[in-house]
């Protein structure tokens, strides 16, 4: 299992229905690790955490472009064996919510890799501090409102 060292970066792959009528499929975690071999090149093998799939790549972008093409031939193949669009998405939906021990341990190093570049981006920042009163911050730093599914809206 790589470790957080060896996380280069994080990121969403984001589906958004060409068409309204269309089903929304949830976003996708990826992380893209750096591997160092005997002869000092660096390979880098992509991983799609819900679908457990990676692929490998000589660059961060031809590990994703790879990783990408994996994940649209996965959900061809998912699709092919499915009759219609209302067995596909439950069940492809089904697959990316369904636990295992190996996407846990891959989304706690996705987490803490956006943690620590939340963290430096923050340290990073020319911003100052606004003198406001601490129960202002949140409205001084939000402007949008929570969006809730109908789901779980209240």
């Amino acid at each position: 299992m790589p470790t957080n060292d060896s996380v280069e970066a994080f990121g969403k792959l984001i589906f958004r229905p060409r068409e309204k009528s269309y089903p929304v499929l949830p976003d996708l975690n990826i992380l893209i690790f750096k591997h160092s071999n005997d002869n000092g090149v660096y390979s880098y093998t992509a991983v799609c955490i819900q679908l457990e799939l990676d692929t490998c790549g000589n660059s961060i972008l031809e590990a994703k472009k790879e990783l990408i093409q994996a994940i649209e031939l996965y959900i061809n193949a998912q699709a092919r064996s499915c009759n219609s669009l209302e067995e596909f998405v439950p069940e492809i939906i089904n697959t990316i919510y369904s636990p295992s021990k190996q996407k846990k341990e891959l989304f706690n190093l996705y987490q803490d890799s956006k943690r620590k570049y939340l963290i430096s981006r923050a340290q990073k920042s020319n911003v100052q501090m606004p003198v406001i009163e601490p129960s202002c911050m949140a409205s001084f730093l939000f402007k949008n409102d929570i969006k809730l599914s109908p789901a779980v809206a209240i």
